[in-house]
């Protein structure tokens, strides 16, 4: 009798000790992302059958191992930085210490680009400002829930999330913007102004010398896929160019540039880059101009279409400091967690604002009321 007794109250000693691990930061850090860093490698591996991608990895377009890259200086899963609390706290005791931007920014530069580019979110200037980054980005999705997460884009991996986090409520979903879109759209779709590209990484130069090396970055557009939820959400893509060969990813993306006002229908339905799809079956995401030396990307809206994206592909030359265009044939394309959008979703998009009224109207998605308030003009 007396050995069940302390069976069970081991079992339930055993099962309380992983209920706490589970819930505190300290086990759970080595096996989080900030720890892992594993979302680099995984994007460059992309191995074969793996369902999140569309096509391979770097590794598979130019033969290069991510074990010989400098990404893994920072970005190594096989050498898990466990003990790298203080990277961020500098209260290594009870870990209360606030969290500063600057820190996230340290790593995170992408964001820190934003802030360079005076990217405006609408987050930093309401009346109660947000400005601090754990304020929508929790503990669990910063230091992990003892899952091994492969890419924040993994289910379950975040929980910042605009109808989640307490913030925004069901209210908000009643508007006639939303009514019409009913659940095919993520928020990010209408409400990020922009995302930011590092335009054209030249991949020779960080291979050969551990230098990166990018056209520069580039803001003012924001380009539409499909999330592996089956929503129309913002992503962004990445060019390459190594040994005169061209690469470009394509993810999705939520940048820090959230505006409370959603975009005016035309924004999106037969826009500039619709209106180019239709003329020449293809939109030019950016072209370069030889004589000048000078790159012109397109800007707004621009939907993903598969095999119909042209971009223009560089080389640097070191010793003269200059780029050249290699070419606007696209050798090697990636879709990691998101997929291009469907013919029947380009044809939505190709309605023009008189014949979208009224799909609406045949389509019973609103009333007359609710219609009225889109001000389709």
């Amino acid at each position: 009798m007396r050995s069940k007794k302390t069976l069970v109250y081991v079992s339930i000693l055993f099962i309380a000790v992983m209920l706490t691990a589970c819930n505190n930061p300290l086990f759970t850090f080595p096996t989080c992302l900030h720890a892992t860093l594993e979302g680099m490698r995984t994007f460059c591996e992309a191995l074969g059958g793996d369902p999140h991608f569309i096509g391979g990895g770097i590794e598979e377009a130019f033969g290069v191992d991510y074990d010989d890259l400098s990404c893994k200086n920072c970005h190594d899963p096989n050498n898990p930085d466990a003990e790298s609390c203080d990277k961020c706290h500098t209260d290594l005791v009870t870990y209360r210490d606030e969290i500063g931007n600057e820190t996230c920014l340290g790593c995170h530069s992408r964001q820190s680009k934003e802030a360079e580019l005076e990217v405006t979110d609408v987050h930093y200037s309401i009346d109660e400002p947000k400005e601090n980054c754990v304020a929508c980005h929790s503990c669990r999705e910063i230091c992990g829930d003892g899952t091994p997460y492969q890419s924040m884009w993994d289910e379950g991996a975040r929980d910042a999330n605009c109808l989640k986090s307490g913030c925004h409520v069901e209210a908000d979903l009643s508007t006639a913007n939303h009514t019409t879109h009913k659940d095919t759209l993520d928020c990010s779709a209408c409400h990020l102004q922009t995302v930011v590209t590092c335009y054209n990484c030249h991949f020779d130069t960080f291979v050969n010398s551990d230098v990166k090396k990018a056209k520069g970055a580039l803001k003012d557009w924001v380009f539409l896929v499909n999330d592996e939820n089956g929503k129309v959400r913002a992503g962004n893509f990445q060019t390459l160019t190594y040994q005169d060969e061209s690469f470009v990813v394509f993810a999705p993306f939520h940048s820090h540039s959230v505006t409370k006002d959603a975009r005016a229908c035309s924004e999106c339905h037969n826009n500039e880059a619709i209106q180019e799809l239709k003329a020449n079956n293809k939109i030019v995401v950016a072209s370069w101009d030889e004589g000048t030396s000078t790159l012109t990307q397109k800007k707004g809206v621009i939907p993903v279409v598969d095999g119909k994206m042209e971009f223009a592909y560089l080389n640097y030359d070191s010793t003269s400091d200059t780029w050249s265009l290699i070419g606007t044939t696209t050798d090697n394309t990636q879709y990691g967690y998101c997929t291009p959008l469907t013919d029947e979703q380009i044809t939505k998009l190709e309605l023009n604002l008189g014949s979208l009224k009224q799909y609406i109207v045949d389509n019973e998605l609103m009333d007359a009321e609710s219609l009225e308030k889109l001000k389709i003009e």
